[in-house]
């Protein structure tokens, strides 16, 4: 990859990472709100898109830590207090 697309993927991972926690954080904090279901449906979808990036990049050979994903488990960081 171009030095300038090695650091938009690892500026997109970063920030998606980051969101996805912010929206973690923001879940506990609005829990048995009328936000709930939102937040919930948000947290899953941040889920799943960093799983898929993560998969889609080991299949492409594009090591994790250049995309800025490679210290976050999906399943594991990213559950909702209704899945613990």
């Amino acid at each position: 990859m171009s030095d300038s697309l090695n650091r938009f993927m690892g500026e997109v991972g970063k920030a998606i990472k980051e969101r996805a926690f912010s929206v973690k954080e923001e879940l506990r904090t609005h829990r048995g709100s009328s936000e709930e279901p939102f937040l919930e449906g948000m947290l899953v979808a941040y889920r799943r898109t960093i799983g898929l990036m993560q998969e889609k990049a080991g299949e492409c050979g594009i090591e994790l830590r250049s995309i800025s994903i490679d210290d976050i488990d999906p399943r594991r960081d990213l559950r909702s207090m209704k899945e613990v």
